[in-house]
């Protein structure tokens, strides 16, 4: 299957080469097909978005997966939103040698991305999970930004020093980051109290959990974790860990170690451990056990892994089109040039995943269909508008015919079975 003659005839007339084997310009790097792509990601979970705000928050999405977004630093790092928080959730893994304590965190207020935001000061902060962000403000570990707009726009601005994000960008990115939902959990009810599927040890923890503190009657750990509040009181304490911080959901925290602010405790035993030392609790070793099990039964996900597949693929690439169409009507050349960059690579990713020779055919489509958002990005950045749409609109029409063409090619491609 090939593309029309007249996607081709635009590229052309545009300045881009259909040349098929050619691979996509240097502004847009792509892995070799060797590269060997996983066979599965770590689970995201979306609250639905209703049909008019579809496009809005595919943006948010492809500006998420955008370094371009953030400051000269990130960008030829690769560093994206998505690189700390994979599919909303907290990357564990993640270590920048000389501003990361450990695993799992880094100092932001280090002169490494922003000169001007350097305190002098090792401050590793722990990486959050997004899930549930909506409902869990303020924001920033120390719980002083009120609204997630004005949190996005100060980790873009004064984080990272990216330069000032448009509107569109910020409504995108907030349309995106609210549908970030919890994981079900079974072992929860509505109200956050343990279903009948908990175990005898955690329901034994519960009541420790809402105990009052020895010799401090109104308080106890559901004081600042309350059930029916997310497990949170939208307010910031001092527990001993230097400092005033907000307190953070308790909702998914079996998978999101390391904790507390700056990831000094490596499990839920330590962080236990941490309260019972701090406030005197004098819990015993069965006690403590029986909380640790109440926390892993509030905070217990079906986190996991999800299988990487084609249509799952494609359809994310449809996805970042749909932002694409917004952009270019919006007439926005700076997300338009973000926007292309973003899916072009999301093809480069799809390339990797047809490594054969007789798959050639696939890769070539591609690239063309690269090639051709190269030609509309440079479009967008004359401002030639009514070139940039007649090159949309073919490139609509080359994504429509990529599910088949891929199909052909599907014998040996890197999807999981």
């Amino acid at each position: 299957m090939r593309l029309s003659a007249a996607f081709f005839a635009i590229v052309v007339a545009c300045g881009g080469a259909p040349a098929w084997a050619e691979p996509p310009p240097l502004a847009v790097k792509w892995r070799p097909t060797s590269a060997a792509p996983e066979l599965a990601r770590p689970r995201l979970w979306l609250r639905p978005v209703e049909p008019t705000g579809e496009a809005r928050s595919a943006l948010g999405e492809a500006l998420f997966r955008a370094p371009e977004l953030l400051g000269a630093v990130a960008r030829r790092s690769g560093l994206s939103c998505q690189a700390c928080h994979i599919n909303g959730g907290n990357n564990a893994k993640f270590y920048i040698a000389g501003i990361s304590a450990g695993a799992g965190g880094l100092d932001l207020s280090s002169a490494v991305f922003n000169p001007l935001a350097d305190d002098g000061v090792a401050n590793h902060r722990d990486i959050p999970s997004l899930a549930g962000i909506a409902d869990t403000a303020p924001y920033g570990r120390d719980g002083t930004v009120r609204t997630l707009r004005d949190f996005t726009r100060q980790v873009i601005v004064h984080e990272f020093a990216g330069a000032e994000p448009p509107a569109l960008a910020l409504d995108a990115l907030g349309a995106y980051l609210i549908r970030f939902g919890f994981l079900p959990n079974p072992r929860l009810d509505a109200s956050g109290q343990l279903t009948n599927l908990a175990k005898g040890s955690a329901r034994r923890g519960q009541t420790l959990f809402t105990r009052p503190f020895p010799g401090q009657l109104k308080l106890s750990c559901a004081t600042c974790h309350a059930p029916d509040r997310a497990f949170i009181d939208q307010r910031q304490h001092d527990v001993g860990t230097t400092g005033l911080f907000d307190t953070p959901t308790l909702l998914g925290i079996a998978s999101t170690a390391p904790y507390f602010h700056d990831g000094r405790a490596q499990s839920l035993k330590a962080v236990v451990g941490h309260f019972d030392r701090h406030y005197k609790l004098s819990l015993s070793p069965e006690e403590q056990s029986d909380l640790i099990d109440y926390l892993l039964a509030v905070g217990g996900t079906n986190r996991g892994e999800d299988p990487v597949k084609r249509g799952d693929e494609l359809a994310r690439v449809d996805r970042f089109g749909r932002a694409l169409d917004l952009v270019i009507a919006e007439r926005n050349v700076e997300l338009s040039e973000i926007v292309v960059g973003v899916l072009r690579r999301e093809l480069g990713a799809l390339n990797e995943r047809f490594p054969l020779p007789q798959q050639k055919p696939a890769r070539d489509y591609l690239r063309a269909i690269s090639r051709g958002l190269q030609s509309l990005g440079e479009a967008s950045e004359r401002r030639a508008w009514e070139d940039a749409e007649a090159i949309l609109e073919a490139t609509r029409q080359a994504l429509s015919s990529l599910g088949d063409v891929l199909n052909l090619n599907a014998v040996g491609a890197l999807f999981a079975p």
